[in-house]
């Protein structure tokens, strides 16, 4: 029972921080809704997060809070990287046209879900440093219970969201409602970025005045 309880807690605090619109969602989405290996980038994201999970349950994630030049680069290369994945997409909604399965290289894709999973300061802050500190709280089997669940949680959303994608395609794949979509997607990536640029920036000033 105890070790269905700290699995139980891994799920539900992974649960309540994976589902938030962001770069790997949208990402994941796009990809789903065209058919274009939805699959392997929900396998890539969810490698992700297993890595950053075990990294934070094994204590790298307190290193990384007490560290604030590593807090500060990676706050400042997830920004640009948002930045540039939402212009992307914006320059894309200037012709509008429905989503299939494109042509687009494997590589290029494989790539893009790397860089949007580590280059991503949410998603590592979130994994190993929220979901670290709370595994260091477990001992034992309890923390190993408390690990799989959290990472049972992000297996569980990416490959619906990989599964729902694909079958909501013939819908979301119309112009007119990927517009919207789009449109959604720049806006959040936007806020994101410059609310990451806020970060650093505040990160900078209380770095150099330490």
């Amino acid at each position: 029972m105890i070790l269905f309880l700290s699995a139980l807690k891994g799920l539900l605090l992974m649960a309540s921080v994976i589902v938030a619109i962001g770069p790997q969602n949208a990402f994941l989405l796009r990809q789903a809704v065209r058919r274009e290996q939805a699959w392997r980038v929900a396998a890539i994201f969810l490698f992700g997060d297993v890595t950053m999970v075990a990294l934070g349950g094994f204590g790298i994630g307190h290193w990384l809070e007490c560290w604030p030049l590593a807090k500060l680069l990676l706050t400042a290369a997830g920004a640009v990287y948002i930045f540039w994945f939402g212009f992307g997409v914006l320059r894309q909604m200037r012709q509008p046209k429905a989503l299939t399965a494109g042509g687009k290289p494997a590589q290029g894709l494989i790539a893009g879900a790397l860089a949007v999973t580590f280059l991503n300061p949410h998603a590592i802050f979130d994994t190993v440093v929220l979901i670290g500190t709370m595994a260091l709280q477990f001992e034992g089997p309890s923390k190993i219970a408390f690990m799989l669940g959290a990472m049972t949680a992000s297996m569980l959303w990416f490959f619906g969201v990989a599964w729902a994608g694909q079958k909501l395609a013939p819908f979301l794949a119309r112009p007119d409602v990927w517009r919207v979509i789009d449109g959604l997607i720049v806006a959040v990536m936007f806020v994101l970025s410059l609310t990451l640029a806020g970060q650093a920036v505040r990160q900078g000033l209380a770095l150099a005045g330490s």
